[in-house]
């Protein structure tokens, strides 16, 4: 029998236009005690349902579908989220995906209501084939019976169908919709779909459990899934996310790679193909294969202050050297002030261990915060743009806080006039840009941990005008600036009246370096290090409460991190 019919035992009849794989409305059949089991499995269970029960078209004809693991991911997260969006490379076999959550949806729950949107008509074609042949495949005590068959979608005796449309405004306007599918999100048109999400989302909002999935590969940075992908990865917009990479399939190793690009003809139309990186046209401060490497290996930090406006990834280390870089913004809620944190102890493995970025904080309050971030990690040499704010910024710092190792340069030396800091034009921004590409790009000396600098990195390229700056006015560009003030106490101009250079490369860049002063008590004492109360600008409370923003599950639940990050587990969890 169909599902949606009484009788337990009577003879096959009745199929949909005599397809003995499209059950009807008075379809038969026998059931037996293992055929309920696992139909209550599959409608548990959808990577069951998957695994023993989905077909796809293979070189060898139709074949059982074998899962790889970002796809189980995948299918696991659309399952508990309402709200999902996935980037992923070509050629992954992510429309297959869809369809399997699509079918499993509209074969175990009554009454959904599933539309599947695609960029082009051929592709939404391509999609409902699949999805068809997946159904007559399935065994037919699995089914829910046909109501309907047509070219663009189907209709299931339980009340529930699934739709395909190719992009328009109205795709997604009219009935509830339960789940909302947009494939090749980033490749629809600007117009088209700024009409159809504005009627997508009234319609989603109509139940409470209605859901959206979009999936995609990267188009550059300027559309709406980078905007909604980027929110997701830095948790500001609440959507899961998962990105898949090309080397995810396991017949995908470096061979592959190597003999896809002899055949692309070269590393940048490889990229453009199956990378996952949203890199735009113009020359980008850093190339696609390390952008890709950055993104991959971001990770949350293991502790967050001031409401994840300071995070970090690692303790201070007595003995270790440190520098901080700063840009500044205004405060008043656009561009950010940041202070980031880097860790030069080894330059051959130099590492971002805590950043902190504030877009409200006004530049005087802004110094007294990097005075207090600053003393825990030793009070290091501090590269702070002397430009605008950053004027009123350093002259807090020297002459309220007295901060002795305010770093001074500029590129014209007569210019100086004895002012403190980097004062910052178009030669020094060069030098700064330069000097981070050869330490971050040609050595791939610097180990990114937040993904928000990682973004930024994405949308920062070169202007018709030869300078740097980031892509347009709604991508900032601060957490860039201050890594390359950071990274600019390597410039060999600059090194040696803040640390002692033992040796120098062949380009005359420091390879090795120690400190002039001892500043390893200093460090010790910091309150990263002790459980001392924190003194906030607005708050004081003991470290265990000051600490509770955010401590990352994956360090508590003892994921093989190097050792570094297990010492930083065990401090937290000591205090």
């Amino acid at each position: 029998m169909p599902r949606n019919q009484s009788t337990e035992e009577q003879q096959t009849t009745g199929f949909y236009k005599g397809n003995e794989n499209l059950p009807g409305k008075s379809s038969t059949f026998v059931w037996t005690d293992e055929m309920k089991a696992e139909l209550k499995l599959c409608a548990k269970s959808i990577l069951n349902f998957a695994e023993e029960h989905f077909h796809i078209i293979t070189e060898d004809g139709k074949q059982k579908i074998e899962l790889f693991k970002f796809q189980k991911n995948i299918l696991k997260m659309l399952k508990a989220n309402r709200f999902s969006v996935i980037l992923s490379a070509r050629q992954m076999g992510k429309s297959t995906v869809v369809a399997i959550y699509a079918l499993w949806v509209a074969c175990f729950q009554d009454d959904k209501n599933i539309i599947i949107i695609a960029n082009k008509e051929a592709t939404a074609a391509e999609q409902f084939e699949r999805i068809k042949m997946a159904y007559e495949q399935l065994p037919n005590y699995l089914k829910p019976g046909i109501e309907s068959w047509r070219k663009d979608g189907l209709k299931l005796l339980n009340g529930s169908k699934i739709t395909i449309s190719s992009t328009s405004s109205s795709a997604a306007r009219g009935g509830a919709v339960n789940v909302l599918i947009i494939d090749e999100f980033a490749y629809i048109e600007p117009n088209i779909l700024k009409e159809l999400w504005r009627s997508a989302i009234p319609t989603i909002s109509s139940f409470k459990k209605s859901q959206i999935v979009v999936i995609s590969t990267q188009n550059g940075t300027q559309n709406k899934f980078y905007d909604l992908y980027t929110a997701a990865e830095k948790g500001e917009n609440g959507w899961a996310h998962i990105r898949v990479d090309w080397n995810e399939r396991p017949d995908r190793d470096e061979k592959w790679k190597q003999d896809q690009i002899k055949l692309l003809g070269s590393h940048e139309i490889f990229n453009q193909e199956f990378g996952t990186s949203f890199v735009d046209d113009g020359e980008s401060i850093l190339d696609e294969e390390l952008l890709a490497h950055m993104r991959a290996n971001a990770s949350e930090p293991g502790l967050s202050l001031d409401d994840g406006e300071y995070k970090i990834w690692k303790r201070p280390e007595p003995h270790h050297l440190y520098v901080i870089g700063v840009d500044i913004g205004e405060g008043v809620g656009r561009n950010y002030s940041v202070a980031q944190i880097l860790d030069i102890t080894n330059l051959k493995v130099i590492e971002q261990v805590a950043i902190y970025a504030n877009n409200t904080l006004d530049p005087y309050h802004f110094a007294t915060k990097l005075t207090e971030i600053a003393s825990q990690w030793g009070n290091p040499p501090m590269c702070v743009e002397r430009n605008n704010s950053g004027g009123q910024v350093i002259d807090v710092l020297n002459e309220k806080h007295h901060y002795e190792l305010l770093v001074s340069y500029t590129h014209d030396t007569y210019k100086s006039n004895g002012r403190r800091g980097i004062l910052s034009n178009t030669n020094t921004k060069w030098e700064g840009v330069t000097n981070m590409r050869y330490w971050v790009n040609k050595l791939r000396a610097v180990k990114i941990n937040d993904i928000a600098t990682v973004q930024e990195f994405e949308t920062f390229v070169k202007q018709p005008n030869n300078t740097w700056s980031s892509k347009s006015s709604k991508n900032n560009d601060d957490r860039v600036m201050s890594l390359i003030w950071a990274v600019f106490i390597l410039n060999p101009k600059i090194t040696d009246q803040y640390f002692n250079v033992s040796d120098f490369d062949e380009q005359g860049r420091p390879m090795h370096i120690s400190g002039v002063y001892d500043r390893s008590y200093l460090i010790s004492q910091s309150v990263l290090n002790t459980s001392h109360i924190i003194n906030d600008t607005t708050l004081k409370k003991p470290v265990e409460d000051y600490t509770l923003h955010y401590i990352s599950p994956k360090m508590l639940n003892g994921d093989p991190w190097d050792s570094d990050r297990h010492d930083l587990v065990n401090w937290l969890q000591n205090l």
